[in-house]
């Protein structure tokens, strides 16, 4: 059974209403630190803990964000990856990439391979 058919259904079971999963493909759980940042250049160190090739959920201190706000983020030394937050709620964030990981980013592929348990 998919990882998302598992989360759908104990949301069901939870009594939570659940809503279609419209990734474009699967999320791996990882754990990284990333500088995040705004186009004003403000922004903070927070965690990116769901990763795709598409888009990732960061979690922290993420009351700056804005649904829609433009963001850079930079996992060690690759270059920033550009997104849009499209969502934001209590400390977490998700957020879509502007263009899908390449294997330029290298830090961000290996990422990529790596789940944590």
């Amino acid at each position: 059974m998919a990882t998302s058919q598992k989360s759908v259904q104990a949301a069901n079971a939870a009594g939570v209403e659940s809503r279609p999963d419209r990734r474009k493909a699967s999320r791996r759980a990882v754990s990284a630190r990333v500088q995040v940042s705004n186009v004003a250049g403000s922004g903070s160190i927070l965690t990116v803990e769901d990763l795709s090739s598409y888009g990732c959920s960061i979690k922290g201190d993420t009351s700056w964000l804005r649904l829609g706000m433009i963001l850079s983020i930079r996992l060690e030394d690759d270059l920033p990856v550009q997104a849009v937050t499209r969502w934001v709620r209590s400390n977490v964030a998700g957020v879509e990439f502007f263009r899908p990981l390449n294997s330029a980013q290298q830090c961000w592929r290996a990422l990529l391979k790596t789940q944590v348990a």
